[in-house]
């Protein structure tokens, strides 16, 4: 089982997408943090800073895509075939896939929460502190942390469903759309 995570990790970490999803999320909320600078009447410092700049939002999104296509591209290419064919079970298969993702939306969720600090230091190091009270008599850091943990079991129930769909569909193009629906609905 290790093989196959070490297996699908490398492959993760090798695809096009992978660092380029991860800058381009950088640069969205670098976006957000600077409007949020330049427009405090419209995005409030510490409400966006709560909400890590839009990133969780986006995060959803990429996640989506790379789940449905961590499936779909086995079946696309033909290599489920061969992974079959070796000593793995096809649940094997399947966990070792979901334990990938699993690594990848921590790995996103870790990112988004230090560069939501780094925004933070960098845009707005004296104009609020993360101990000051913002709702529900919970300091500002407290809400983030709750939103980013509100978010990652929500995006997990999300993902299940994709998972599933790209079983069944084999095809990446529509599980990500019924993913995304999904989501939104």
């Amino acid at each position: 089982m290790i093989t196959l995570v070490k297996q699908e990790t490398y492959k993760l970490l090798h695809k096009k997408s992978t660092p380029a999803v991860s800058i381009a999320l950088l640069i969205i909320m670098t976006v957000f943090g600077v409007l949020s600078k330049l427009y405090p009447k419209y995005w409030s410092a510490k409400g966006m800073f709560t909400t890590m700049y839009t990133g969780g939002s986006w995060v959803v999104l990429f996640l989506i895509a790379a789940c449905s296509s961590i499936i779909a591209m086995e079946f696309q290419y033909g290599t489920i075939k061969e992974l079959l064919y070796r000593k793995y079970y096809r649940g094997e298969i399947l966990v070792s896939k979901w334990i990938t993702m699993l690594i990848y939306s921590i790995y996103f969720y870790a990112l988004v929460f230090v560069y939501s600090l780094i925004l933070k230091v960098v845009l707005y190091n004296g104009k609020f502190n993360l101990t000051d009270t913002y709702a529900n008599n919970q300091s500002i850091i407290e809400t983030q942390f709750m939103n980013l943990i509100g978010q990652f079991l929500s995006v997990w129930l999300v993902l299940s469903l994709v998972l599933l769909l790209a079983n069944i569909f084999k095809s990446t193009a529509a599980a990500i759309s019924i993913g995304i629906i999904g989501y939104f609905a």
